[in-house]
């Protein structure tokens, strides 16, 4: 398995769970979900043990730079 990070700059809509559950599916890769969101009801909290969140009121392109500051894989 390839470790991959996925960094998913998200500000509001219904896409990530549909994103997650596809990601998951993926096969030779091991996931490291990050979603960079501004959305702060609490939603993306019930997958903490499968994908960081991180809450950051920025742009889409800070939002990929805090993603890639904190992923751990090479890819």
């Amino acid at each position: 398995m390839i470790p991959v990070s996925v960094i998913v700059p998200h500000h509001t809509g219904g896409f990530v769970p549909a994103m997650i559950d596809s990601v998951r599916k993926s096969i030779c890769v091991e996931p490291e979900i990050i979603v960079v969101t501004s959305d702060e009801s609490g939603l993306y909290d019930t997958w903490s043990h499968t994908v960081k969140t991180i809450y950051a009121n920025v742009g889409p392109a800070e939002k990929r730079n805090i993603g890639a500051k904190v992923a751990k894989s090479d890819y």
